[in-house]
């Protein structure tokens, strides 16, 4: 939920989170197909708000979410729903600005999401008073980190690492490359590297999550980095254990 990458590849994209999160809280289930709304969706399950932070469906490629919106804020508890119950809701609904327009968004957390349709990208932000919306070029590359955990400053100190690391590709990268970055990119201390352990709070990169989208080919490959397992997924078909 709270660093995500966005990279154009082959006439489609790759888009990767790192989902950062308590190691008390209940681990995530395994990527599945799910009836939600009439609609088949596949995602990986937060079983505490029943919900997801990342996962595809007929409508969209890809949606993602990251927890906060521009800003750091106090959480303000108890809140209406879960954000990602956000995640699913959208990906039944294949129009953006009108799902944004007639959405109740009131009493739920701050969030960022990341959407991708048919190679338009969109990302909005709720701050919990409005919605701020953008379509971005999808031909661009980004980095999106939590305001929640990150302050602006290593937010900042992450799009340079991944600028040099989109250098040093010129151009030229395959799957294993970017997710070689969420693994091991940054430096210094590891409360702000990609894959990032905040000890003291019990907070860890607890999962690595991508989407692949080309003319051909559509999964999601997820990696269970507790349990050390990796799963590839694909939208009306089984769920794959991969040998790590």
């Amino acid at each position: 939920m709270c660093t995500v990458t966005y990279l154009p590849y082959k006439d489609g994209f790759i888009l990767t989170s790192n989902r950062d999160e308590s190691i008390i809280r209940p681990k995530a289930l395994t990527p599945a197909i799910e009836s939600y709304k009439s609609e088949q969706l596949l995602f990986p399950k937060d079983p505490k708000g029943l919900g997801s932070w990342i996962g595809y469906s007929d409508h969209w490629d890809a949606v993602v979410l990251l927890n906060g919106g521009h800003q750091g804020h106090i959480p303000n508890p108890p809140y209406r729903q879960s954000r990602g119950l956000v995640v699913l809701d959208l990906l039944c609904n294949p129009h953006i600005k009108k799902f944004i327009s007639s959405y109740n968004f009131q009493d739920i957390e701050p969030f960022t999401i990341v959407a991708i349709r048919k190679n338009e990208l969109y990302s909005f932000v709720w701050d919990s008073k409005k919605i701020s919306f953008n379509q971005l070029e999808s031909n661009s590359h980004y980095i999106w980190s939590s305001s929640t955990l990150y302050k602006e400053d290593i937010r900042l100190k992450r799009q340079i690492w991944f600028q040099e690391w989109h250098t040093e590709q010129n151009g030229f990268y395959e799957l294993d490359q970017i997710r070689d970055f969420h693994h091991f990119g940054g430096e210094g201390h590891h409360s702000e590297v990609l894959k990032m352990e905040k000890t003291e709070i019990q907070l860890k990169t607890v999962s690595i999550t991508s989407i692949l989208k080309t003319e051909n080919q559509h999964f999601m490959l997820y990696e269970d980095l507790l349990s050390n397992a990796k799963y590839e997924a694909k939208l009306h078909e089984s769920v794959q254990l991969i040998e790590v």
